[in-house]
């Protein structure tokens, strides 16, 4: 870090050494909330039910907690369990790379690792609510897209559709996705639903508000998924 100021602000050894130390002490805060603070960390708390076709009903709920606490990792927790159940590993582009499963055997986990790529991640019935469409503001219009999956060092595209379909809170509380405590909280911001169909059938929905780093609800034909809590952490 020193070397790193002497060497952008060579003026510091043509003033006053009491005004240099000033001018450190005013500077060294600035640098490092820029350089810890680049990717805000989080924590989301989602409550997911899932679909019972025996008795064509939706089942209890879930509660799973995503933590990033990591420049490039999200990991994913069971009803606060101590250990998480999925790994997230994310590249530069800000997109999963890596989906690490981690089931539970005996007294320990099996970790099943899948590499992943394209511009959408689909949870294909796994039971934890990962699937990564695109965050709001890269949100831009409907079209077709490729679900790519890496298979025995193959790789297999499916084409999906995608909408992008405007809602207001109102209609959103209608629909059941969301309460009136999250209409409270989030306000004015706007909404919009992300829809991939395949063959015209749902495959995920998701909806999400501006600004935010976390959808506010997800759904596909097994599974509801609602975001409880969320918090940035430092």
């Amino acid at each position: 870090m020193l070397q790193c100021i002497k060497k952008n602000f060579s003026c510091f050894y043509r003033i006053p050494h009491r005004l240099c130390l000033i001018l450190f002490a005013a500077l060294f805060p600035l640098v490092s909330i820029t350089h810890c603070h680049a990717t805000p960390f989080f924590s989301a708390t989602v409550t997911s039910s899932y679909y019972i076709a025996r008795t064509g009903t939706w089942g209890s709920k879930v509660s799973w907690n995503f933590i990033k606490s990591a420049e490039h990792e999200i990991s994913v927790y069971k009803d606060d369990t101590g250990e998480p159940v999925m790994i997230l590993s994310y590249g530069s582009t800000g997109k999963i790379e890596l989906v690490r499963k981690r089931l539970a055997r005996g007294d320990g986990f099996v970790e099943i690792s899948e590499k992943v790529s394209g511009d959408i991640v689909l949870s294909s019935g796994f039971p934890v609510p990962y699937d990564q469409l695109l965050p709001y503001e890269e949100i831009t219009g409907s079209g077709s897209i490729l679900l790519k999956k890496n298979i025995a060092g193959l790789t297999f595209s499916s084409p999906l559709t995608e909408k992008i379909v405007p809602l207001t809170t109102a209609r959103a509380m209608t629909a059941e996705m969301i309460d009136q405590q999250v209409a409270d909280r989030i306000g004015n911001k706007q909404l919009r639903l992300l829809v991939i169909l395949q063959n015209d059938e749902l495959v995920v929905r998701q909806l999400w508000a501006a600004g935010d780093d976390f959808w506010l609800y997800e759904e596909t034909p097994e599974r509801k998924s609602r975001r409880l809590a969320f918090s940035h952490v430092p």
